[in-house]
């Protein structure tokens, strides 16, 4: 695997699954729902908390797998592996101006996959 572009991957797993995925669980688990808490917000939390435990770890590993296919599908696209739809620019991803070698979508798989992280 290319050094760059796997550290890159690995970077971009951590930085918005694992983050935003805590992000979430925090928000579900301690926001306090005042008058100030606009709708979308005071439903998603009273959504989360009618759930049962179970049904609460189900809720955020569909949340988690949402995420790492959303992020794989940009990684796709950005290293020219995956094409936009009605687009026919063509990306080209530089790491520290070296090229990626059209692997940060293969890489950001493969980490999760290694490290045994799907949800």
């Amino acid at each position: 695997m290319d050094g760059k572009t796997e550290r890159f991957a690995k970077a971009i797993y951590e930085t918005v699954v694992t983050e935003s995925v805590q992000s979430y669980k925090d928000m579900f688990n301690n926001m306090e729902i005042s008058s100030d808490t606009d709708d979308y917000s005071r439903q998603a939390v009273t959504l989360f908390r009618s759930l049962s435990k179970d049904d609460q770890s189900v809720f955020m590993r569909i949340i988690e797998q949402t995420i790492i296919d959303d992020v794989s599908h940009v990684c796709g696209i950005m290293d020219g592996t995956s094409t936009l739809t009605n687009c026919d620019i063509e990306p080209k991803l530089l790491l520290d101006s070296e090229e990626t070698d059209e692997l940060l979508q293969e890489m950001f798989l493969a980490h999760i996959e290694e490290e045994d992280l799907n949800p």
